[in-house]
Order: structure tokens, then C-alpha cells, then sequence
């Protein structure tokens, strides 16, 4: 089922990147593979789903076989949004651009000391990111060596992982360090290490947020001309 699905998603292929690298990747199992469309789900419980379909007819029937326990749903097809977050039941839905490095040329970083963190700066990463129910994501960062860190004379300056989903993410800059070009040398850095890892590198930025998609057209990165939502709840 999985080279159906594959099939399917690569007709609008940076549009449908997220689902296809999450398969390659072996991160999801494929729900529902048709000529209507493709629904996938993560292997460590169900949490998150994507689905990509024909129109909100399909994507009502399709979704039916979403799994209990799911807490993001990642719909790609905008006539399919308040559709499914009303059966779902879902409170929120955010518009995000898709974004990927469809090159295979490493970026430089400059002269920025960058470097894996390690489990002492997970509480301070948890807190600027979010708060500090994130610290148990932090540290699964850590543990998996995609936590990234910039430092400046020594001091944490920045930091970007990649989410459990797959694409890159969590891209942060202290304000007193910012302007200086240590957001495009850390993404750089996390381009460069799914590159190293046979990854096609790729994120999603909410829309609005221009700062992120400034830095992501500088690195190169390419725009899908469709847009995604995530829908959870608050």
C-alpha cells in the first residue's frame, strides 16, 4: 500500500513533501491508500495523522479512519478544514507554508560555533521555545541528537531541532542575538544534517510568521504553492 500512496502523493510533490518524507522515513504507516486519496499515521501511537485527498466528500469518508488518541492532524487541501475540525473535533486550525531545500549543495554556516546541546540546557530550551511542558520534548531533542545550538563568547545564543514528524523546526534566537545571521546559520546547519542523513530537509512556518519564511528564501529553500493546516486543540 505504501507504493500506492507514494504514487498518489507525488503528483503534488512539495505540496504532499511532509507525508512522502515521513514514509520514506518509516515514521508512518499508510491508513488509507486510493485514487481519492492517502491517509497516514505516526508509529508511536497515533498522535498525529496526515491526510491529502480529492475534496471534503473524500476527506470526511477517509477520516473516519483516523485513530483515537489523535492530537495533530495535518490536512492538506483547503475546502477539507472545517470539514474535518468539526468531526474531529478539533478547536484549532493554523495555515502554514511548506517549505523545502531541494538542493543536494551543503550551506555554509559561517563563523558560528554550532554544536549539538546536551540534557543541561533542555529546561532553558523548553522555556524560550514555549514553557516548560515542552522540557520532555527538549530532551527527546537531545536524546536524538537534532537539538542544535549557536553560542556566542560561550553563550547560548540560538537553538533548532527537528520536530518528531520530521520536519525542521523549534528555530529560536535569543532577542539580544539577533540580526547578527545566527537563524540562517543555524538552519543551515540542520539543512546540512538531514542532507548527511539521506533526508529531504523541509519545515512548515505558520502563516505571518515573515521573519522564519525571510530566512528560509535566503537558505534557498523552496515555497509549495498550496498551504497545510494543522488542526489540534488548544
Amino acid at each position: 500500500m505504501i507504493n500506492k500512496a507514494l504514487e498518489y502523493l507525488q503528483r503534488e510533490y512539495l505540496h504532499n513533501l511532509d507525508m512522502i518524507e515521513g514514509l520514506r522515513r518509516d515514521l508512518y504507516d499508510v491508513l488509507y491508500a486510493a485514487e481519492d486519496g492517502v491517509l497516514i499515521c505516526d508509529r508511536e501511537g497515533g498522535r498525529t495523522h496526515m491526510l491529502s485527498c480529492r475534496d471534503a466528500e473524500a476527506a470526511l469518508r477517509i477520516a473516519k479512519l483516523t485513530q483515537p488518541g489523535c492530537g495533530l492532524f495535518v490536512a492538506h487541501q483547503a475546502d477539507t478544514v472545517e470539514p474535518l475540525r468539526e468531526l474531529l473535533g478539533f478547536d484549532e486550525a493554523s495555515e502554514c507554508w511548506q517549505a523545502a531545500y531541494l538542493g543536494d549543495t551543503p550551506l555554509s554556516v559561517g563563523d558560528f560555533e554550532i554544536k549539538k546541546l546536551d540534557m543541561s540546557y533542555a529546561p532553558v530550551a523548553a522555556e524560550i521555545y514555549s514553557s516548560s511542558d515542552y522540557l520532555e520534548y527538549m530532551q527527546r531533542q537531545i536524546r536524538e541528537g537534532v537539538l542544535l545550538g549557536a553560542f556566542v563568547d560561550g553563550e547560548l545564543a540560538g537553538f533548532t531541532g527537528r520536530h518528531v514528524q520530521g520536519a525542521l523546526g523549534m528555530l529560536e534566537v535569543l532577542p539580544e542575538y539577533r540580526r547578527r545571521g545566527i537563524a540562517a546559520a543555524l538552519e543551515s546547519a540542520a539543512i546540512n544534517r538531514e542532507l548527511n542523513e539521506g533526508h529531504v530537509p523541509y519545515g512548515q512556518i505558520v502563516i505571518g510568521n515573515n521573519a522564519s519564511r525571510a530566512v528560509q528564501e535566503k537558505l534557498g529553500m523552496s515555497f509549495a504553492a498550496k498551504n497545510v493546516w494543522w488542526l489540534e486543540n488548544d
